[in-house]
């Protein structure tokens, strides 16, 4: 089984697309020391609903437990057990072992789920061999930290048991060719095409339909072709602002600082469980309550999250004003997403549109349906893209020289 997958490991949530199946899960796993109980629920029963439900045995060269079962996304979250996650500010992404963990087990994940899906029978073994593309915080990327992630995929095999029911199915994945992009840039893909539609179309989906009616304009992903664009991409743990010109990212106007929405959600922690009674509220959770309108805890979130909310967004305005000067104000475009874009919404968007109109420039928030998955559309549509074909060969040149 050949994949293509785009991966955007987020401190809070993982979006991943894969052949063109788009994933979400909470960027969180719990290490255990067995597999839950299974009932009377048939394999046959258990299999399409695999991707919330993972549970895999990983042995991989580039973990530091060689051996390990893992809870992994939701299934973790929802446990009750001790979770793995990203320190917010703190962690570095290419050297942890969450994002391999993860990212293993979504891939094992999918290859039994579509194997099954294909064939209509459970699967004994499987070979899996996968072209990736995935990023690094704008601050954290360099040829070096980019090769340090790359090799930790691509070093040998990773062999991964995939846990359904009361029968484990082996799974070996290869890492063929990886691409480390800076997070911030892959969505200027993402602006141009679509992932689901036929390659070389330009994008026309409703993801531009509050732009073209606040300026009067009928654009499509055309219009980002050979745009300069100054990048918000604002996470959980840290926010990228990258500038970039037609897909072109320009590494002298680097910049990424730790605020986001995570951040926010640290400061209203402590006094959310306060007023509820609860305690150990992990980011992910307190995440899930601002969300879910219809939760019993929807209101009391979002009431705790606001002060630090307009705290990080003052932050935000001022980091991207300071991005602004050293360009001179020389974009076309300020270009906003990303998870924390929806939550900050409120308290942000008002004052970026000032930053934009001072800036003599246009402001496109994107749309809360499409900010959170942007920069995994972007990462797919790179890895499936003749610059990835190119890149293959030159990385095959290498090795034969």
């Amino acid at each position: 089984m050949y994949l293509k997958v785009g991966n955007d490991n987020g401190n809070s949530e993982q979006a991943i697309i894969i052949n063109g199946d788009l994933y979400r899960q909470p960027n969180v796993n719990a290490f255990v020391q067995s597999v839950p109980s299974s009932d009377d629920t048939t394999v046959e029963a258990l299999i399409p609903n695999i991707m919330n439900n993972l549970v895999v045995s990983i042995e991989s060269p580039s973990t530091r437990i060689r051996s390990g079962t893992y809870y992994v996304g939701k299934f973790a979250l929802e446990s009750g057990k001790t979770l793995s996650k990203f320190t917010v500010g703190i962690d570095k992404k290419h050297n942890s072992d969450l994002p391999i963990i993860n990212t293993l087990g979504n891939i094992a994940g999918y290859a039994v789920l579509k194997s099954f899906e294909k064939n209509n029978t459970i699967p004994t073994e499987l070979k899996v061999k996968v072209d990736m593309t995935t990023a690094l915080p704008i601050n954290d990327w360099n040829p070096e930290a980019s090769k340090i992630f790359i090799d930790r995929f691509k070093k040998g095999n990773h062999r991964v048991s995939v846990h359904v029911g009361n029968i484990s199915i082996p799974v070996t994945v290869t890492f063929e060719d990886v691409y480390v992009m800076p997070e911030g840039t892959p969505a200027v893909f993402a602006m141009q095409k679509n992932f689901k539609v036929a390659e070389n179309a330009w994008r026309k989906d409703k993801i531009f339909d509050d732009f073209n009616k606040l300026y009067d304009e009928k654009i499509d992903g055309s219009y980002f072709s050979d745009l300069k664009v100054a990048h918000v991409d604002i996470g959980d743990g840290t926010t990228d602002f990258a500038i970039t010109e037609g897909l072109r990212f320009l590494p002298t106007f680097k910049l990424g600082k730790n605020v986001g929405v995570g951040h926010a959600i640290t400061e209203a922690i402590p006094l959310f469980e306060d007023a509820t009674n609860l305690s150990n509220i992990e980011r992910q959770e307190y995440s899930k309550y601002l969300k879910d309108k219809k939760h019993k805890y929807y209101s009391d979130a979002q009431r705790f999250f606001f002060e630090g909310k307009v705290n990080q967004s003052s932050e935000i305005v001022s980091y991207l004003q300071q991005q602004l000067n050293k360009i001179r104000n020389e974009v076309d475009l300020i270009l906003v997403y990303g998870g924390g874009s929806i939550a900050m919404r409120d308290a942000l968007e008002e004052r970026i549109a000032t930053v934009a109109e001072d800036a003599r420039t246009k402001l496109f928030y994107v749309p809360s349906d499409y900010a959170v998955t942007l920069n995994a559309e972007g990462m797919y549509l790179f890895v499936t893209s003749k610059i990835f074909d190119k890149y293959k060969k030159q990385q095959k040149e290498k090795v034969t020289n």
